[in-house]
Formats: C-alpha cells, structure tokens, sequence
C-alpha cells in the first residue's frame, strides 16, 4: 500500500500540469509577496500585503496557467524544449511589464502597441530581444499547431485552453472592477496589491474609457492657448513657483495655543515687521491629491475631473496648450524639479505634456541631492537646488527660465530629523501631530526665509511664487480659521507682495501672465470656455509624444 502510494505522488510529480501548475503557484506568489514585501519597505507603508486583492492574483494564476498549457506541446520529446517554447510568451509578457513600470512606473496598454518605438525608447536591448525572439518564436509555434492539427485531443486541449485565456481576459473586463483596488495617487501599489496582468487590463480598459469621454467632446473654436494667454511676454522676468506639500500655520488650527510662536524669526523679520501676512488662495483640493493643486498651476484651467479623478493620470506625454508651454513658446527655459521619485500620479508623462524642458526627480539622483537623513526631502535642501539653479541661469543671462520646484516634506507622518532639526515649539493643549506640525513650520519657514533673501540677491526683478498644495488632514482637528481649501500663499514680483487670497488656483498663471505682458490685468472672460479648453488639453495629450 505504501510502495502504491509513493508510485501515486512519483507519477503525479512528473505529471506536466502538476508542474505547470506549481509553477504558476511560485510565479504569482512571488509578485504577491517577495516583491511586495521589498516594495513595501522602499515605498508606501500604508499598503499592506494583508491588503492584497488575491482573487485579482488568482487571475494572474489562472493566466499564467492556461498560457502555459496552450503552448505545451505534447508531441515534442525533449521536455527542456516544451518548457522552453511554453515559458516564453509569459515570459515575454513579464519583460515588457518590468521594462515599462522600471521606466515609467507603470504597466503597458493595449494603446502602446500603436506605438511600438516606445519600447524601444525605453529600453533598446529589451526591444531587440524581444523582436528577435517573437521573429523566431511565432513560426515555430505556428508550424508546431499545424503539426498537431490532427492529434485531436491535443488540438482540443490547445483551443479549449487559448478559449478559456480569451473567456477570462472578457470576464475580468466586465466583472473585474469590485476585485482591483484602485491607488489613485501611485500605480505601482496597484500592481502590487492587484499583480501584473489584472493590472495590465484594469489599466487599458481605464485608458480606454478615458479616450472615449475625450474624443467624443466636440470643442468650439476658441481652444487654443492664445485665447487662455493673450499676447506676448513684455517684461522678460525669471518665474520661480515653489509648492510645498501640507504647509500649514498652525496658527490657525483653533484650539491651541504655542509657548513660542511656530513661525521663524527669519521669516518674521523679513516680512511680518512690515505688515506682512500670508495670502490664502484656493486650492481645488483638501488632504491629498497633490496633483489636481499642480494641473492647476502650471495649466491655468481648472481640475475638473471630468475624464479622471486626477488629470495627471490621464495625460500621455504629448505637449499640451499650458501656461508651461506658453512660456516656452515665448523663449522660456522651463525646468520642473520635483522631490519625489516619478511613480506618483504618472508624472512623468504628466510634465512632459505640460511643457517642461527639463525633469529632474530630486530623489532618483543618487550622490548629489543630501537627504540629511530625513525620510522626505527637506524643503531647504529643495530650495538649496533652486538657488543653484537660478544662479546658473542668472549667470549666463541668457534666455528667462521658468523654474517648478514641488516638495514632499511635510507629508504625513510629518516626519523630521530630530538632531538637526529637534522640538522648538509645544502646542498646548498637547497633540502630536500639531506638534510635529508646528516643529516643521518652523524650520520650513526659516526656510523660506533664506531662500526669498538668496532669490532677491541674485535675481531681484524676479516673480516668486510659493504655495501649499493642500492643508493636511489632521486626526481628530475640524477647526479651522479659513475655509478647509485657502492654503499659504507668498506672492512676491520684484520687491512688491501681492494678496492672492480667495483666487483660486487655476487663476494665479493668469495672474503671473498679466505682469509678463504687462497689462496688470487678467481676462476672466476666458472662464466661459473652461471646460472646452479642459478637454482639448486632455485631448492634445493623447497624441503621438
């Protein structure tokens, strides 16, 4: 009975599709688990492996599986060979992925297809190998079928797999939505949450319903970037625009009190000697996402949502009519320097459509940026890269640049390098996340301050915009002295300080545009035609880069 029970488990182990289907098992679980354990570590702690959608990772299974059972051939005596052919098309599929989420970080769509140059962009070695490989591989296959087009169980076992492939791909596309938990803000935690190929068809069925609520709109005559910014740039002054991510006085949070005032003395003497307060404009958006405040100020149109939740995860990279672009048109240098790493919110594509000439992901240059030991980018080693910058530019006193500078630092949890950096200010009553707040405020603030002093030393003529995205969602704080959407704001052109508060933000490049053309003025007859310039800008995006 033993020796019967040993023979049973032996011919089982040997049977290919107990090895076929072992082979799924490992392949999944190793994007389920090992990689998202290591990308957990590197990225976001909030998404945890507990939180992995695994009936999505059964498709992947189930996918992987029947793929490799649709190539098995049978008929061939060498198993190295049938696992070779076998292997080869997921195999090639999970290269094209890895190539497109290390570049772009995110997985294809069908659309890239009609572009097959991008691979090739992206990763010549890759393209060559592939195409040398399906150049060889296809034939094969195909005269391998034609071979076993008279073996009928084997033709059935072949088409019943590739019909059963096909059935799920249809499935997932109109049932697969309630299993894939969609991340908003980061495509790389919904591939990891959700695995390659529901992400690979999520993705393209969300592109697709994106271009067709795009393409559909018809638009009136007047979408142009000319019609939103009249004229042309009179006073060639340099434009420097700082987004701080969650910078907030906490001043305002009503309740509390501080045993020293939260705001630095440099930024006080700067300012605050002279009547000075913060403006408070309105941002489109409130506790998180960054990239509606950002479409905004560098497209001058309203976030609308209309197509997505968030514009930037729409846009394909083709230049877009924006304030950006504008000011490149006019002769403007154009540099976007973001502290983050480019897996949020499809930036990359996203800058590349506004317009900017140059990107430069502060955290993927490696030796040159000092993080100085903090989790997130401080924000005065970010302006300590402006400063480099717009002494470079100003030196050369070549063309006027436009420089975009987007910080991270004061992020949840709020996090701070407590021996450079250690507590100054305590809230009263206590709350640790005011208090955090409040420490942050104070060394952001002395920030600002040196870099406003270092900006009119070396380009005193200059426009200097800097602004919170967004107020930060605080546990357990619901007052607030303004309304939930008016963030910081210091608005400064030349040696003069303007109010922007309660403009909102798509209004401020308008606003910046009226003292480059010098007309002091801004057109607000252009808000007729908002929705119809949206959707142009959205559209002008999808075409070929």
């Amino acid at each position: 009975m033993h020796s019967k029970i040993n023979h049973f488990l032996f011919q089982v182990a040997r049977n290919r599709y107990f090895l076929l289907s072992v082979f799924a098992v490992l392949f999944v679980y190793y994007y389920s688990y090992i990689e998202h354990s290591v990308f957990n570590n590197l990225e976001l702690n909030e998404v945890q492996f507990s939180q992995v959608r695994l009936s999505a990772y059964g498709i992947e299974m189930t996918t992987v599986f029947l793929g490799l059972t649709v190539f098995w051939f049978s008929g061939i005596k060498s198993f190295g060979l049938r696992l070779l052919l076998s292997l080869y098309p997921i195999l090639a599929i999970y290269i094209v992925i890895e190539v497109f989420i290390v570049n772009l970080d995110r997985v294809p769509r069908i659309s890239d297809l009609e572009n097959l140059m991008t691979l090739a962009d992206l990763s010549p070695a890759y393209a060559i190998t592939l195409i040398a490989m399906a150049v060889l591989y296809f034939p094969i296959v195909f005269f391998l079928f034609y071979l076993n087009r008279k073996k009928t169980f084997h033709w059935l076992l072949y088409w019943s797999n590739f019909l059963s492939l096909v059935g799920l791909f249809i499935f997932w596309q109109f049932y697969g939505y309630d299993k894939y938990r969609y991340i908003h803000f980061h495509e790389k935690s919904s591939v990891a949450l959700n695995g390659r190929i529901s992400s690979l068809i999520y993705y393209t069925n969300l592109e697709n319903q994106n271009f067709e609520k795009i393409r559909s709109r018809q638009f009136s005559s007047k979408c142009n970037l000319d019609y939103q910014f009249k004229g042309g740039v009179v006073d060639r002054r340099n434009v420097y625009v700082v987004v701080l991510e969650s910078f907030i006085d906490p001043r305002l949070l009503e309740g509390f009190s501080f045993d020293k005032s939260p705001l630095s003395p440099a930024l006080k003497d700067l300012f605050f000697e002279k009547n000075f307060s913060f403006s408070f404009p309105l941002s489109p958006c409130y506790g998180g996402r960054t990239a509606q405040a950002e479409f905004e100020l560098l497209s001058g149109l309203p976030a609308l949502a209309k197509v997505n939740s968030i514009e930037f995860n729409v846009m394909q990279g083709a230049i877009v009519d924006s304030f950006v672009h504008k000011l490149s048109k006019e002769g403007y240098y154009t540099r976007a320097m973001i502290s983050t790493n480019a897996s949020y919110f499809n930036s990359r594509q996203a800058y590349r459509s506004l317009g900017f000439e140059r990107i430069d992901f502060l955290s993927e240059i490696h030796g040159n940026i000092n993080v100085e030991g903090d989790v997130f980018l401080f924000d005065g080693v970010l302006l300590d890269q402006v400063v480099r910058v717009s002494c470079e530019k100003v030196a050369k006193n070549e063309e006027p640049f436009f420089v975009y500078a987007l910080g991270i630092y004061g992020h949840r949890e709020y996090y701070r390098n407590m021996d450079l950096r250690p507590d100054v200010v305590q809230p009263s009553p206590f709350h640790e996340d005011v208090n955090k707040i409040a420490n942050q405020f104070y060394y952001r603030t002395e920030a600002v301050a040196r870099f406003l002093n270092e900006i009119q030393s070396i380009d005193p003529n200059s426009i200097v915009l800097i602004i919170s995205d967004h107020l930060p969602a605080i546990n357990n704080i619901s007052n607030y002295s303004h309304s939930k959407y008016a963030n910081l704001c210091i608005f400064k052109s030349a040696d003069e300080i303007i109010d922007l508060s309660s403009m909102k933000y798509h209004s401020i490049p308008s606003k910046i545009w009226s003292i480059l053309d010098g007309s002091g003025k801004i057109d607000y007859s252009v808000r007729e035609h908002y929705e119809d310039l949206y959707f142009s800008l959205l559209k002008q995006s999808l075409e070929s880069p």
